[in-house]
């Protein structure tokens, strides 16, 4: 069994680095070399392969973000393996089989992982193997607007994930990201990707890291993030690549290379972005963003190279947006709440206290720009339009304009409708942003108390429970409102001038936890509603009053705390709820309704 390697101390592109495999990962490379030397006796080839391409040796490669990870931390969780003449999910099939006839070959090598290919499970390590393989390949059709063009399989081969897929070359047309794939080179299809440092290869059976752009190595080398191929032609394909440039620039803490971002900025570029990408997959790479490692740089990269329109605004709608859009205030907001999170800010550590919350920290952040913006939050649904993709969007503007000139729709905070419509987020994301933006004039007026006369616990407790359990985040939305405009007309970052913004929102936190007031919304009616409605008029059929007067009760709650349910129906009897019934007709007995007559000519005969 081949045993790990020790690296070479070379790194430069001209002295490639060798990549230290660990045990597993030397196990998996051993079994897929000697798999690929059996199919190669076998002649096997998949179909679609050219005879030129069938006559070569059967290579495989660990490709991509594996090879990125292991040459900068050392470290890599999941292997894609790119394949010159088959496709995944054929081969993923005869490795299946290959470990169900051969796996006794590798049975020293895998009790020497025992642990990390059984886990907490008890069992024997061989046996798991093949029983992963057995039940584990999966075919995934190729999905373009998942940014899926080709057909994979995805398997689990000693504990760990593997992606299968065939090298490739990729066609594109003006009015689609979509390609048309086939076959390809190792170099075709490190040319297609989209970025060096992403286009590296591990040749499993020499060794060495692969690197057919001729930057790769140099690029990760110097921290750059650029395309293998010119950007234009790059970006024009696919413009989602400049999204995923930027998330992995953020992530790995890379410089995008100037002519890079200025294709990013080309207004050409940009306009055929809503054409080819799906707002779905925009809404994937900018949660990437959010909960990645850097969400400050990956807004600030948005904001420099003019994307903001571009990522947050629904193409049909861009017709609502106004121009004069202050998006520094996203800039300002990012650098504020980066600040803040770094110096573990004890406010902010209270209103934003679990990794979620940080998303929806960022989220709030990135949506300032149109905190005062109110946008239709439904629509008819979209109708079938035929034609090009850049006349079915016109199309769409003009319907829409002309729907909302002939009728009126609820309006909703703009960055709600952005999170539904832009970025295609889950309806938690959008309610949750709604009830943020529609909420930050009650969170100022509470904040603002906290020096004067403030609300009872009653009022307090009512306000918090209306807020659905994300007060926190409603408040920290109301606290960015106030810091970033004072952030700016100081023309700094600085934090200097907001200690009495801080000062008033960190006292009203503390009011609401004096109070014991942190989970209102978790507070229950102590009466349930049929006995709430026998309680209040026995004779009385519970109608729309009973609403009201559940709330009036949770109300009372709050501002009797300690009581009990059968002194909350003493404060009943002695009318405590007796004003919910006030000014309501008495219902008419329920009875058979009479035909009405038919009126009209009658015929003569």
């Amino acid at each position: 069994m081949t045993q790990p390697e020790e690296p070479s101390r070379a790194a430069s592109p001209s002295h490639p680095p060798r990549i230290v495999l660990t045990k597993r990962e030397a196990l998996i490379r051993q079994i897929l070399k000697d798999l690929a030397e059996d199919l190669d006796k076998r002649n096997v080839k998949s179909e679609g392969v050219d005879d030129d391409m069938a006559s070569e040796p059967l290579i495989l490669r660990w490709a991509g973000g594996w090879v990125r990870d292991k040459l900068l931390t050392g470290k890599s969780n999941d292997i894609d393996v790119a394949i010159n003449k088959m496709t995944g999910f054929d081969f993923a099939m005869e490795l299946k089989d290959w470990m169900s006839k051969h796996h006794h070959k590798y049975r020293e090598a895998i009790n020497q992982i025992d642990d990390e290919i059984v886990g907490d499970d008890h069992g024997n390590a061989e046996e798991k193997v093949v029983e992963q393989l057995s039940g584990s390949v999966h075919k995934i059709a190729s999905n373009p607007d998942k940014s899926k063009h080709l057909e994979t399989a995805t398997t689990k081969l000693c504990g760990l994930d593997i992606d299968l897929v065939n090298l490739r070359s990729e066609t594109y047309s003006k009015t689609s990201r979509i390609p048309i794939v086939k076959f390809g080179t190792p170099e075709q299809d490190a040319k297609r990707r989209d970025a060096t440092v992403n286009a590296l290869f591990y040749n499993i059976h020499s060794q060495q890291v692969e690197d057919f752009t001729g930057q790769g190595l140099e690029d990760l080398q110097k921290k750059f993030i650029r395309t293998p191929l010119e950007p234009e032609v790059t970006f024009e394909d696919d413009p989602l690549r400049i999204l995923r440039l930027i998330r992995f620039a953020s992530r790995l803490d890379f410089q995008i290379v100037d002519y890079v971002k200025s294709a990013m900025q080309d207004p050409e570029i940009q306009k055929v972005f809503p054409i080819k990408v799906s707002r779905e997959r925009v809404g994937v790479e900018f949660e990437k963003m959010m909960t990645g490692r850097d969400p400050r740089l990956s807004l600030s990269l948005i904001h420099h190279l003019g994307l903001y329109k571009t990522v947050f605004a629904p193409p049909a709608l861009d017709f609502l947006i106004p121009n004069e859009l202050n998006i520094d205030e996203m800039y300002t907001g990012a650098n504020i709440l980066d600040s803040l999170l770094k110096k573990d800010d004890p406010l902010i550590r209270r209103l934003l206290e679990s990794s979620e919350d940080h998303y929806f920290g960022w989220m709030v952040v990135a949506m300032l720009p149109w905190a005062k913006l109110q946008l239709p939050f439904t629509l008819p649904p979209k109708a079938k339009q035929e034609g090009k993709p850049e006349e079915i969007l016109a199309k769409e503007r003009e319907r829409i304009q002309n729907v909302l000139k002939a009728k009126s729709f609820p309006m909703c905070p703009a960055p709600a409708i952005s999170a539904k419509d832009s970025l295609k987020l889950s309806s938690k994301v959008v309610e949750t942003l709604k009830l943020c933006f529609n909420n930050t004039a009650l969170f100022h007026g509470l904040a603002a108390q906290q020096d004067g006369a403030r609300s009872s616990r009653a009022d307090l407790g009512m306000d918090l429970r209306a807020c659905f359990g994300s007060w926190r985040l409603q408040a920290f939305t109301a606290l960015m409102l106030e810091l970033v405009p004072v952030c700016l007309e100081t023309q700094g970052r600085e934090l200097g001038h907001t200690g009495e913004i801080f000062a008033k929102y960190s006292k009203f936190v503390d009011y609401v936890h004096e109070l014991n007031l942190q989970d209102a919304h978790l507070i229950k009616p102590c009466i349930n509603g049929t006995d709430l409605a026998r309680a209040v008029d026995p004779a009385r059929k519970a109608g729309p009053w009973l609403k009201q007067a559940t709330e009036d009760l949770v109300k009372w709650q709050f501002g009797n705390p300690d009581a009990s349910a059968e002194q909350a129906h003493k404060w009943i009897e002695e009318g405590g709820l007796a004003h919910v019934l006030e000014g309501i007709v008495e219902q008419q007995p329920l009875g058979k309704k009479k035909k009405k007559k038919a009126t009209g000519p009658v015929a003569k005969e």
